[in-house]
């Protein structure tokens, strides 16, 4: 079987500066390589979008194989590095919702950042993991800004509304968008997804999304136009209609730092 990509559960980073690097913002990964401590082994076709919001971070992932994965943390920064506390992240089939705490390691670059793990372990084995990101944010702000978990979709074609039993997330920032979705099929095997692009918002009542990179490969390079109803500014409800009149209404709570 062939080497495959490393899908990370949580991220986080060191760093050999003294003082924090300052991590809010969107970046995207630019290359991937794992030491096992006899080679080198670079991966190709990995689709990430990590963006930091002031106390978050959110990631979404996707390979060459169709293997989805997305997390969340809170974070923190020290002299000495960042600190993530995992709150929820799925890939493929599984989930995790332990909260475990990660303490990593970056370097910032001209360009964005490199990301060193020294100890990973996978199949009982460790390994050396090197990420170098490439920032992508913009200095646009909105009201949508941080990040965001659903706590009710439905569904309405005609005079049917239908609840959507599934767990997600959402985060906006530096003129960026990343989602996950985890849901369970008839047969109940669990299932992730995500998407990511960017996303401007003409007024509080509207946001245009572009998704560049997604799992569901009927909306990669499609633009969502999304009416959008602020109730404070702590939650929100956005409404997608799609050509066929079906509207899919998302009720979204901001995640404040734990």
């Amino acid at each position: 079987m062939r080497n495959k990509p490393f899908v990370l559960l949580a991220i986080a980073s060191f760093s050999c500066q003294h003082e924090p690097p300052q991590m809010p913002g969107a970046y995207k990964l630019i290359s991937q390589s794992v030491n096992d401590g006899v080679k080198d082994s670079t991966f190709t076709g990995i689709k990430q979008l990590k963006i930091y919001t002031e106390d978050q971070m959110m990631y979404g992932y996707f390979d060459s194989d169709s293997v989805a994965s997305f997390g969340i943390a809170n974070y923190s920064l020290t002299s000495e590095g960042l600190i993530e506390d995992l709150i929820y992240s799925a890939s493929d089939s599984t989930e995790n919702t332990s909260h475990p705490t990660y303490k990593l390691k970056i370097e910032t670059t001209a360009v964005g950042y490199k990301q060193e793990i020294d100890e990973m372990v996978f199949n009982e084995k460790k390994y050396k993991l090197f990420e170098d990101y490439e920032s992508v944010g913009t200095a646009k702000t909105s009201p949508l800004d941080g990040t965001w978990e659903m706590i009710s979709r439905y569904a309405i074609t005609e005079s049917d509304t239908s609840m959507v039993d599934v767990i997600q997330f959402k985060t906006y920032y530096a003129g960026h968008v990343v989602w996950g979705v985890t849901y369970l099929d008839s047969l109940k095997q669990l299932h992730t997804g995500i998407g990511f692009g960017s996303f401007e918002m003409p007024s509080n009542t509207n946001v245009k999304e572009t998704i560049e990179v997604s799992s569901f490969a009927d909306i990669r390079g499609h633009l969502f136009d999304i009416t959008v109803e602020l109730k404070g500014p702590d939650e929100f409800k956005q409404t997608i209609t799609e050509v066929s009149g079906k509207r899919n209404i998302e009720h979204y709570q901001r995640m404040n730092k734990r």
